[in-house]
């Protein structure tokens, strides 16, 4: 079963686009290309990241525990409290906080703790353009990948409540984005608050990628939890990730988190027991460090800018 989906899937997309571009060989005189495709930060991340790395380099020789440190956990939920206004204690850190190595993994794995395998064949929704992991993970799941249109008529954003009734009652997981990646757009507090009420309604799990949030101009973006906060405070279906690749810079630390529903996140943290990578110690401190600092974001996006 597991090889048949496997065989339902191409290469991936930057392998693809490797291979188109092989043998071509830019202008040297043009000077260095600008690499359009993967989306690599161009920034240097932070100068207290290596020394952190060097400060607990005792810790590479020992086995990480999962669910990261207290710490880790600790920042994680003080900034999410700060960054999105939350009630105090809304964000608990050993019930509602994981981290993950990297988002990706974190999005695919998704699929894999909410998509049943018995009875309907159920459908996972994702925006159209989408993150490939999106469709991946729906398919290894054995569930229907539903792309739904985000262009300029639905202003590059999916409207998942103009999906028939049939498709919506066998919705297990919904990715949305935002601000979305590639398009840019980026949804307000009252779309959130609106998508997750329709995820409530019908039963699934609204998988929110927020990676890109801490890359903006003036208008602050909203968030998920913001938008859940606004609703009572309750989690109930919903799940966020966030990564340090965009925000500070650093996509080779492969350090990231999913927060939310506490039922989700148990049960994804069971999964991630059998089948994860677990964030090295040296790294967890290094994470943990940087959550807890906006200097260096606040220079990232004056870079931005300029």
């Amino acid at each position: 079963m597991f090889n048949d989906r496997l065989d339902l899937l191409t290469d991936y997309p930057f392998q693809r686009l490797t291979a188109l571009l092989a043998g071509i060989e830019p202008d040297a005189a043009a000077g260095a290309p600008m690499v359009m495709s993967i989306g690599e930060p161009q920034h240097a991340p932070p100068a207290f990241v290596p020394a952190i790395l060097t400060e607990q380099a005792a810790g590479w020789g020992k086995y990480p525990p999962m669910a990261g440190t207290p710490d880790f956990r600790s920042a994680v939920a003080d900034w999410l409290t700060r960054r999105f206004s939350l009630p105090e204690g809304m964000v608990q850190p050993d019930r509602h906080v994981v981290p993950v190595a990297g988002t990706r993994e974190a999005l695919y794995m998704i699929a894999q703790v909410v998509c049943a395998t018995s009875g309907e064949r159920p459908v996972v929704l994702m925006p159209n353009p989408f993150y490939q992991v999106y469709y991946g993970a729906a398919v290894m799941a054995g569930a229907e990948p539903v792309l739904v249109p985000a262009g300029p008529e639905t202003g590059f954003l999916p409207d998942f409540a103009a999906l028939p009734q049939e498709v919506l009652s066998r919705t297990a997981l919904a990715y949305l984005c935002t601000p979305g990646n590639p398009q840019g757009a980026v949804a307000s507090r009252e779309m959130l608050e609106d998508a997750i009420k329709l995820a409530r309604i019908h039963g699934f799990v609204l998988a929110m990628d927020e990676c890109y949030s801490e890359i903006y101009d003036s208008e602050i973006p909203a968030g998920s939890l913001e938008a859940c906060a606004a609703l009572g405070g309750s989690m109930d279906k919903v799940v966020i990730f966030h990564s340090l690749s965009k925000r500070s810079s650093a996509p080779g630390l492969r350090s990231g988190f999913v927060a939310g529903d506490t039922e989700i996140i148990a049960r994804f943290s069971r999964l991630r027991a059998y089948g994860g990578a677990a964030l090295p110690l040296p790294i967890l401190a290094a994470s943990t460090a940087l959550w807890r600092d906006e200097a260096h974001v606040e220079e990232n996006r004056r870079l931005y800018r300029a």
